[in-house]
């Protein structure tokens, strides 16, 4: 088995980066999530948007992910009480496989960096700045808040954790990717 090689957590067949294009929507209330869904289906139309708000929902759906984008105030049922702490957790552990920490000496992480490299990366959804702050000491991508949903930043952010080197303007077109070993 490759080192960055992802399987799935129920069959154990290898998943392949077409099987990993999915950003999960983890622990959004339902008109957050539809908010955000808009907003990454527009960002990113060829990807799938999932919607995750219990543990088994995770466990079901993270090997098949690329993004979480994690609310800081936790809608549903977790093993953590923070958006940030579930962050830190999953970081912390290979139950879901190889995550991807965002370089803390960088202050914009580019798409090297990111899910691009192999892993999931963890976006925290919060307008308030400690919470990013704090999510980003752990390790995670910058994330945005919900009244930015719509800036170029904001977009911007996304695409990078996903991986996309630039913004690609055929939307016919296969996405551009960079990736390097995340040894």
């Amino acid at each position: 088995m490759h080192m960055n090689e992802t399987r799935d957590a129920a069959t154990g067949v290898a998943l392949t980066e077409v099987d990993r294009d999915t950003v999960l929507l983890v622990g959004h209330c339902g008109p957050d999530a539809w908010m955000l869904r808009s907003m990454v289906q527009r960002v990113l139309p060829e990807v799938r948007v999932q919607v995750v708000n219990t543990v088994r929902e995770l466990d079901e759906h993270a090997q098949r992910s690329k993004v979480w984008l994690v609310n800081r105030v936790l809608d549903g049922h977790f093993d953590a009480d923070t958006g940030v702490e579930l962050i830190e957790r999953t970081i912390g552990s290979d139950r879901f496989g190889s995550v991807v920490t965002a370089p803390a000496d960088v202050e914009e992480p580019d798409a090297e960096d990111a899910a691009g490299a192999g892993g999931i990366a963890l976006m925290l959804i919060s307008d308030y700045p400690d919470a990013q702050r704090a999510a980003r000491d752990v390790g995670a991508f910058p994330g945005f808040g919900k009244s930015a949903v719509n800036s170029e930043r904001a977009m911007q952010r996304l695409r990078r954790a996903f991986g996309l080197a630039e913004p690609h303007e055929d939307s016919n077109a296969a996405p551009r990717r960079r990736s390097r070993d995340n040894n």
